[in-house]
């Protein structure tokens, strides 16, 4: 199971710790999950980005709490900070 804590303790150079998301290969095929469940980042991005509120997340899934559902945000932006990503033309777009 990877999962990292607060620190820098197994935390290589230019990672930053996550302590509410792990990923366990046991455990949603090893996507990053919110500590302690079944619950994807992905899927909460997935509703954040349909329009959900934070709070319908919640909602959704009572058993989360605002802080998971924020560091899943923060997870995903630092994820995305260290990513080479291929964009369309914006031309294509249109």
């Amino acid at each position: 199971m990877m999962t990292t804590g607060s620190g820098n303790g197994g935390v290589a150079m230019g990672q930053i710790p996550h302590e509410r998301i792990v990923s366990d290969p046991d455990i949603m095929m090893g996507k990053p999950t919110i500590k302690g469940t079944r619950i994807t980042v992905e899927l909460i991005l997935e509703e954040l980005g349909e329009g959900l509120a934070v709070d319908d997340v919640l909602r959704a899934h009572p058993h989360l709490t605002r802080e998971q559902v924020l560091a899943a945000l923060r997870f995903a932006a630092d994820y995305m900070r260290n990513e080479d990503i291929s964009f369309g033309s914006p031309e294509a777009a249109a």
